[in-house]
């Protein structure tokens, strides 16, 4: 710890001159101080003067000014030492305890003799100030790295302005080789448990990390206070790894330990904050900001595709996008832009779920899917409806049943829809031939807008088919869509699997995985 103090003392006083020149904060006059540590809620007292000038007349805490300059400035991190002063020197009573009046002023003066004593307050803060110290010291080399911006002197260019931090750069590199690298271990956990006990939410800050620095340094309250603790913290990681070649934990790791799949799969990455471009799009996922579509269902035809439109509406505004094939399934010469292979191969590189509806009577439809499945190309949901889309989720009662409602609105008598012999019906397509052959009916095609909303509206209306009680394939679909909305790619990826065939989802077991 000596030899620590000693150094990083002596460093700073060499090259405080130089320092000055490349540090990327601003430093504070006392009364700027002042307001910005009130401003991450920590209780100092004080307008022009107060609280920090204090701390340094007593040899607590450090100030940063030159020489030459006639007041007293504090580097913004600095705000460590005073947090920690300040809470040393706090009385952690509850504010109820004032309620017993008579017996409040003995309570008070023994808890005054457990109270630690000024040395020790002085020797904890003289430990979080050369911590600080050293932050400072790492600061000009580092701080890009957490802001993605360089700050000089309009004196300069910025050429020369890299030229200074070069030299400046072997000489800080120098002095890290000295360090204690296990004492400095232990600095960095401390402060991650700090910042974690003034603010918890380690989601949050990752995504604050993540943000813009022009967002990031407008914070107030508490939680700025933390995400200033945890700059300091990362300034001193990357130092330490930079020359000693250490990997500490990143900044929002404080209590307890974050299992390697679990946090790979929560990031997209063990360390999200150096691999930011894989694990924004899963903060994104997290906190519900994704801009683009979670789930995209292909639907082979204009019925499927209205009645899903029906059931979502607005379905890209929650992240759902509804693709109509038009019949491209299975076909060599479809529009490339409809081929459901193309689409399949972005939806995986855009980290998309796949939802497929389709019917099984077409073969070279059902060998298409097929293929995708054993090629491992669709993560996500297979709706297969057996033989068609009406008669895989509808009985034929029932489907007479829409075509009267339908009948209904436009004032004809459904009377003989109904009496009609429908027995040799089998397909959709057999239901519509029979349908059309009736003169009397309003309208004798059944497929497109009209059909599919009419199909979804009996759906929505009734989920079960009402003979065996069993949920209809595409209400479960468009149930499972939304669901998907709260599912990860990656682990729906990992776990699950469309067995070809059957298309039903499959849970890998341990093993298999």
């Amino acid at each position: 710890m000596k030899n620590n103090q000693s150094e990083i003392i002596n460093f700073i006083k060499k090259n405080k001159e130089r320092l000055s020149e490349i540090t990327q904060n601003k430093l504070l006059t006392e009364s700027q101080m002042i307001k910005f540590v009130r401003d991450c809620s920590i209780i100092v007292s004080g307008a022009v003067t107060g609280d920090p000038s204090k701390f340094k007349q007593l040899n607590w805490i450090n100030s940063d000014e030159l020489a030459e300059q006639q007041k007293i400035l504090f580097h913004p991190f600095r705000l460590l030492p005073i947090y920690i002063a300040i809470e040393q020197c706090s009385l952690h009573i509850t504010p109820t305890s004032t309620i017993y009046r008579d017996t409040f002023f003995d309570f008070l003066k023994q808890y005054m003799n457990r109270h630690p004593k000024l040395e020790v307050i002085k020797e904890k803060v003289n430990e979080y100030d050369l911590i600080s110290s050293l932050a400072i010291i790492l600061e000009p080399l580092y701080w890009p790295c957490i802001t993605s911006q360089k700050s000089f002197s309009t004196f300069y260019d910025e050429t020369k302005f890299d030229n200074l931090v070069n030299s400046y750069q072997k000489d800080v590199h120098k002095l890290l080789k000295k360090l204690d690298v296990e004492f400095w271990s232990k600095a960095h956990t401390e402060l991650r448990c700090i910042a974690a006990k003034l603010d918890g939410n380690e989601n949050l800050y990752v995504l604050l990390r993540l943000s813009p620095w022009e967002k990031r340094k407008k914070l107030k309250s508490h939680i700025a206070a933390a995400l200033w603790i945890r700059h300091i913290a990362e300034v001193i990681r990357l130092g330490f790894q930079s020359i000693h070649g250490v990997e500490w934990p990143e900044e929002d790791i404080a209590f307890g330990q974050w299992p390697k799949e679990a946090r790979e799969r929560a990031y997209g990455s063990i360390v999200p904050i150096k691999d930011s471009a894989k694990s924004k799009p899963h903060l994104a996922f997290e906190f519900g900001l994704h801009t683009g579509s979670v789930v995209r269902w292909y639907l082979e035809g204009e019925t499927e595709y209205f009645a899903a439109n029906h059931m979502l509406p607005g379905a890209s505004n929650v992240g759902i996008e509804l693709i109509n094939l038009k019949g491209a399934v299975g076909k060599e010469r479809a529009n490339a832009a409809l081929r459901l292979s193309d689409n399949l191969k972005q939806d995986r590189k855009l980290r998309r779920l796949s939802f497929i509806t389709f019917d099984t009577d077409v073969r070279p439809v059902v060998k298409a899917i097929n293929q995708q499945l054993s090629n491992k190309g669709i993560v996500g949901y297979v709706n297969a409806n057996s033989p068609d889309f009406e008669f895989g989720n509808f009985t034929l009662t029932e489907l007479i049943e829409v075509v009267c409602q339908l009948e209904s609105e436009n004032d004809n008598d459904v009377s003989r829809i109904k009496e009609e012999d429908w027995s040799e019906v089998k397909t959709g397509k057999a239901f519509e031939a029979k349908y059309k052959s009736f003169p009397y009916v309003s309208n004798n095609v059944l497929k497109g807008p009209k059909w599919g909303v009419a199909l979804a509206k009996y759906m929505l209306e009734k989920p079960y088919i009402a003979e065996t009680q069993t949920i209809r394939p595409f209400y479960e679909t468009f149930r499972n869509s939304l669901i998907a909305l709260r599912v990860k790619y990656e682990y729906q990826e990992q776990y699950f699997r469309i067995e070809p065939n059957t298309f039903t989802l499959k849970r890998l077991n341990q093993n298999e995985n």
